[in-house]
């Protein structure tokens, strides 16, 4: 068997530090593909960098290790907002839009309450008055 010249091994460097690194990024990846909220078709990579600097005799050599996990990023989520001005103010007012089309009302799923096309619950708008839904306040 050859004799080994230069002694570096990777999982040894800084009495294991190296490694432990290693172990903590490769974790931020996996956990990264787990994510359902990431695009699944992007590639996540591991870069270990090693650095060597040598003193001014060339007898010691500072060596530093870096490990970086390059990681998908989260998928973008769209959504639509309705603008107008409020009549009475002149200022701008806007909401995501929770029904499928302005004006139209809808039934929460989560709450099952019938609500207006910004979220808002019909019964707190109407009371004993009548709702203009195009202007979004309540007339007496």
């Amino acid at each position: 068997m050859a004799k080994q010249y230069i002694n570096f091994d990777i999982n040894e460097l800084a009495e294991g530090g190296a490694r432990e690194q290693i172990d903590r990024e490769v974790k931020k990846i996996m956990n990264n593909i787990m994510d359902v909220n990431t695009d699944l078709g992007k590639t996540r990579s591991l870069t270990v960098k090693v650095d060597f600097k040598p003193d001014t005799n060339r007898q010691t050599i500072n060596t530093t290790v870096s490990v970086k996990a390059s990681l998908a990023p989260q998928i973008a989520i769209g959504t639509t907002m309705m603008v107008g001005r409020d009549s009475d103010t002149g200022m701008v007012q806007a909401a995501e839009l929770r029904s499928s089309i302005p004006g139209q009302t809808f039934f929460d799923p989560e709450d099952s309450t019938l609500k207006t096309d910004i979220g808002e619950p019909i019964e707190e708008l109407e009371g004993s008055s009548i709702v203009d839904f195009n202007k979004r306040k309540v007339s007496k």
